[in-house]
């Protein structure tokens, strides 16, 4: 539906998005993940014609929307502080993009209230919005982005005011909206946890790049570069030199990897070797154990975070089920599967 290819823009003389290409499918939410200052809300900006880029284009269904107005492009967007209207009722905030569009005034309030009733927000309608709290001010805002029927929702940080668990509660009735009304979004956030719950591909943004995109599941577990994984919050990265085609050298000793994950290395090359953060305590002969002090433990419910300081000196973080007391020596294994090379740094 949606085509973005080779788009530019520089801030103050420095690059702010370099060569940004992707596409967006029928119904499909991707999320833009990265950090204050990635140009994520720039981007948005761009395909919603709020700003030019300086160059590429953007393609809507195959055709070009160079020249082609705001409103005329269909495009509905919703920023992080909602900007919603403190001199009008709920239900007139809601109105308002279809009394734009010119729609009969019978057919305003029918779908202005349906809308609200689609985000629980209908008993609300008379209420004036700045009586309301942040998690209904957030569906009121939803219900105006959605009462046009636009050909795509785009979604600034729409969560970031809200405590962590009203942002849990809101996210799984925003995609739950997103699969009812059948509609494509672009979701911008810097949380990744927001990004696993909502997105059926991620992009994540890097220095005015998109470093890695892909479903969740893939970018998570096999991160394209050391950036993306410290950004994931996968932080056991180690340098290692390959070993033949199934073993790479580390502090840790030498670890057993499968075949698969050699094939774009040679051996003795210099990789950065990529732990998974899930170990288990370690059984008599079993391969790819890992021997450290623990440093420090912290109960986090379904399992424990251990921080191992190996022999080497070097820091490294897992999850595991079992208790063990600070200071103790302990063993774990690595699953040979869920062991990732990267380009070394």
């Amino acid at each position: 539906m949606l085509e973005i290819q080779r788009i530019n823009k520089t801030y103050e003389d420095q690059p702010l998005l370099q060569n940004i290409s992707f596409a967006l499918g029928k119904e499909e939410t991707l999320c833009l993940l990265g950090r204050s200052g990635s140009g994520k809300s720039t981007l948005l900006r761009i395909i919603a014609g709020l700003e030019p880029p300086e160059s590429g284009r953007i393609l809507w269904d195959g055709q070009d929307l160079a020249g082609t107005p705001v409103h005329r492009r269909q495009f509905g967007l919703m920023f992080q502080d909602y900007a919603l209207f403190p001199h009008q009722n709920v239900l007139e905030n809601v109105a308002y993009g279809l009394r734009m569009q010119g729609q009969p005034e019978d057919e305003v309030k029918r779908r202005s209230l349906e809308m609200l009733e689609a985000v629980q927000m209908r008993s609300f309608a008379r209420r004036q919005v700045t009586d309301l709290s942040g998690g209904e001010q957030q569906r009121v805002a939803l219900a105006r982005t959605l009462a046009p029927q636009p050909r795509l929702v785009m979604l600034d940080e729409p969560l970031g005011a809200l405590d962590r668990s009203l942002r849990a509660e809101l996210l799984e009735e925003l995609r739950a909206l997103l699969q009812r009304f059948k509609i494509p979004a672009i979701y911008v956030t810097h949380d990744q946890e927001e990004a696993f719950a909502i997105a059926d591909r991620m992009a994540l943004l890097h220095n005015g790049r998109i470093e890695q995109i892909g479903p969740p599941k893939t970018v998570y577990r096999c991160p394209a570069s050391p950036w993306a994984a410290r950004f994931l919050g996968l932080t056991n990265l180690l340098p290692g030199r390959l070993q033949g085609s199934s073993a790479v050298e580390t502090a840790c000793g030498t670890l057993v990897i499968r075949r698969q994950t050699c094939q774009n290395f040679q051996p003795g090359q210099t990789v950065t070797v990529l732990l998974p953060p899930r170990v288990r305590l370690a059984q008599p002969g079993t391969v790819n154990q890992i021997s450290g002090v623990v440093s420090d433990l912290i109960f986090q419910g379904a399992d424990y975070s251990v921080t191992l300081k190996l022999d080497s000196g070097d820091t490294l973080h897992f999850q595991i089920e079992d208790e063990i007391a600070a200071g103790s020596r302990i063993s774990v294994e690595v699953d040979p599967e869920e062991i990732n090379l990267l380009e070394a740094e």
